[in-house]
């Protein structure tokens, strides 16, 4: 029995006032509530779509911004490349520049030294021309001295008539006496001598030196002029790197103009979800409140309905199923 009135209630109470409330709450939620919401999410889908197109543009200016950079760091390495580059020529250049100046500093010293003994050559020349005209000296002792060692050459190396080497070793006393004649200058030339071949030897080293000169000072413009071509490759790079720091710079006062804007962006959507979140909660708020009444109302056709019932068993009157399942609720509820 308690079952059965336990579904009547249901019936006449809970499955009314259940229906009331889905009714009342898809009432709401679909008509009202929808119609409130509706400016707000039309204005939550055009801030996200905003949203999207300066997240878009921001990721592009990001890409420039770092293509700017990468391309300046490959130009920045180029550079300390080439830098690097002209630094080696140099030390080769200063290094020859260095060799040519010590090796100009020796052929000076040798022009010098040369010099010196020239002047003296000179004066010993004036002195066996003095002596030669004083002693009335017509040979010259260098001469005969070299037409002896001639003659006794000729005899150690041949095989002759001992009548012809006879006549060649008389050839030489008499060469020998015409150098006792000469004696007096003979010591002079014997300076000359040696001092002639002194001064030939060091021309030729100052001539050597000369041509060392130019092929070292050669190699050295070839390095300078290896230079000047990097060099201008640098100024050419940095006039690049320049172009692209600004570049940089524009993508990255733009890159954070944007970004502001997306700031900006945000705490407008964010409003607006809470005025959506404030919407949905006072409309659940309304809806509770309609579901009260609702009940309260619900509350008194049944009170009325048990009324009605009562009178009716009083005055003897037939009871309907409706007023039967009234009194029986009232049971329940007792």
């Amino acid at each position: 029995m308690i079952l059965f009135f336990i579904l009547v209630k249901q019936i006449i109470y809970g499955e009314i006032l259940e229906e009331t409330e889905n009714n009342l709450e898809n009432q709401s939620e679909n008509n009202s509530e929808q119609s409130e919401k509706q400016p707000l999410i039309h204005k939550l889908q055009e801030l996200k779509k905003e949203t999207s197109e300066i997240k878009a543009q921001l990721n592009q200016i990001d890409e420039q911004k770092e293509s700017f950079y990468e391309q300046m760091e490959a130009i920045n390495k180029e550079i300390v490349a080439t830098i690097n580059q002209i630094k080696g020529l140099k030390v080769k250049r200063d290094e020859l520049t260095t060799q040519v100046k010590q090796l100009k500093e020796k052929r000076t010293s040798s022009i010098n030294s040369i010099k010196g003994k020239s002047d003296e050559l000179q004066k010993l020349k004036k002195e066996v021309d003095e002596l030669r005209k004083k002693h009335k000296i017509d040979i010259n002792p260098a001469e005969i001295k070299k037409e002896i060692k001639a003659i006794e050459f000729k005899i150690e190396t041949n095989v002759m008539p001992f009548d012809k080497e006879k006549v060649l070793m008389k050839q030489i006393k008499d060469l020998q006496k015409q150098m006792a004649e000469c004696s007096i200058v003979t010591d002079v030339y014997n300076k000359i001598t040696p001092l002639a071949k002194e001064i030939s030897t060091v021309k030729k080293e100052v001539n050597d030196t000369h041509r060392k000169i130019q092929q070292l000072a050669g190699e050295s413009q070839k390095k300078h002029e290896e230079m000047l071509p990097l060099s201008q490759k640098i100024d050419e790079l940095k006039k690049k790197q320049d172009e692209l720091f600004m570049k940089f710079n524009i993508s990255k006062v733009q890159f954070g103009e944007i970004n502001n804007q997306l700031r900006q962006k945000l705490p407008e959507i964010s409003k607006v979800y809470h005025q959506l979140d404030e919407k949905r909660d006072h409309a659940k708020k309304e809806r509770m409140h309609q579901f009260k009444e609702q009940k309260q109302q619900i509350e008194r056709t049944l009170d009325e309905k048990r009324k009605e019932a009562k009178e009716k068993f009083k005055s003897g009157k037939k009871l309907t199923n409706e007023d039967i399942l009234a009194l029986q609720t009232e049971k329940f509820e007792d």
